[in-house]
């Protein structure tokens, strides 16, 4: 999630509308439940401060039923950079 605020601001994407296929996030991302977990706050409050240099910026929940495609390209992207990234490090 970091990772994409921090590059849609960076290609000054500045309206912009994320779905997410977790619930959980997509409600405490829009206030209606707290985030507990001490780590997880932290990167929440990462997130907010990032939330603000947009213009707009909505969360709404895809069920997951609806995501496969999208979440099958994701997994085989992390996969090979993990792959790669892991397999070209030098000692």
């Amino acid at each position: 999630m970091i990772g994409l605020l921090v590059y849609a601001l960076a290609h000054h994407i500045l309206p912009l509308h994320v779905r997410l296929d977790s619930l959980l996030l997509v409600m405490q991302l829009n206030g209606v439940y707290h985030v507990h977990n001490q780590v997880l706050f932290r990167k929440y409050l990462q997130v907010k401060l990032l939330v603000r240099e947009f213009e707009t910026i909505t969360f709404s929940h895809v069920p997951k039923a609806q995501n496969n495609y999208v979440d099958t390209i994701a997994n085989n992207i992390l996969d090979w950079h993990l792959s790669h990234v892991y397999h070209n490090r030098q000692p």
